[in-house]
Order: structure tokens, then sequence, then C-alpha cells
């Protein structure tokens, strides 16, 4: 399972997706609650992110989270011990300690979320890749970025990614030149 963050869709995995594909995994990207082509949420508290993944009900070998979706692994694995075989938490966001310059830095690219924007302030980053964020910006909105910053005060994940087992996390902090 691939878990994209903050603003962005499932279709941001679109290269790694492919190539775990090609290495004969099953693999689901899902759209979180008020991203991509899912509705908005009643809420958007960490532990509804989480239900909400845990609802797709399988056990997954491989669980990918990059940024909101390394919380949502974390709570999800700290949850149900059986939903994933390993973690992996790209530049998870396990700790927000100031929301409002959080709120701030992440709706600003709702002021102009067009593709060319998406690549001037990423220049490193594949034209698709650009495209495929201004898609995600066009169907979410920063009410939900404030929402999800602001219901889950404080937040502070790190204990319940510490409580994954040692064999089952790999954070990783690369640059990569991938989307968000």
């Amino acid at each position: 399972m691939l878990i994209h963050g903050l603003t962005s869709s499932a279709r941001s995995w679109w290269r790694l997706g492919a190539e775990m594909a090609r290495a004969g995994y099953r693999v689901d990207a899902p759209d979180l609650r008020g991203h991509g082509d899912s509705p908005r949420g009643d809420d958007y508290l960490l532990t509804s992110y989480a239900t909400d993944v845990l609802a797709l009900d399988r056990e997954w070998d491989v669980v990918v989270g990059h940024s909101l979706g390394g919380a949502i692994a974390a709570i999800a694995q700290t949850t149900d011990r059986g939903f994933a075989d390993r973690l992996v938490l790209e530049d998870p966001l396990l700790r927000l300690s100031e929301p409002e310059s959080f709120i701030a830095e992440y709706t600003k690219p709702f002021e102009d979320p067009s593709a060319g924007a998406v690549l001037a302030q990423h220049p490193r980053w594949h034209p698709q890749d650009a495209r495929i964020k201004a898609e995600a910006l066009e169907a979410s909105s920063p009410e939900v970025v404030r929402r999800t910053a602001l219901e889950n005060q404080p937040w502070d994940v790190q204990l319940r990614a510490s409580d994954c087992t040692p064999m089952s996390v790999h954070r990783t902090y690369a640059e990569s030149g991938s989307s968000d």
C-alpha cells in the first residue's frame, strides 16, 4: 500500500506503484479523505485517516507512507499489528508543534495551483509529478490542510511510530526529487 501526503493524491505514486507492480506486488494507493477522488470527511483526525486505510481490510507486505501518509501508516500499524510486515516512512510527519506556520506553508500552493507554479517551486521534479500535484491541489482545499493541522493538536505520533517493531520501520529523509 502506498499512502500519499497532505495535498497530494494516490496518483503521486505513479512511478513507484508501477515499479512495485512489475516486481510482483499487489499495489493499492488510496486517496485519503479530502484528497484526489475521495470525498471530504466529517473530520480530519489522524485516527480517522488510519481507520480509512485499515478499512481496506488487507494485510500488506509493505506499506509506504509519505509525510502525512507516514503518520497514518504508523497509527494504523500500532492499531492493528497485522496491518503490514514492513513500513517505509518517507519524511514522516510525526510531530507538528507550530500548526499556524504549517498551515501557512501548506496552503500557499493553493494560491496558484497550476503545474507551472508547482514546477517553478520544485524545478527538479518530473513534469508529470508537477501535473499530478496541480490536479491534487485542485481536488483538495486549504480547509483540509487547516482542519488536519488543527484537529490533531497536540500532534505527536513519534511515540506511536517508536512502538512499531524496529525491523518494520524504515525512515527515509533523502531528497528524491519526487512529489510530496
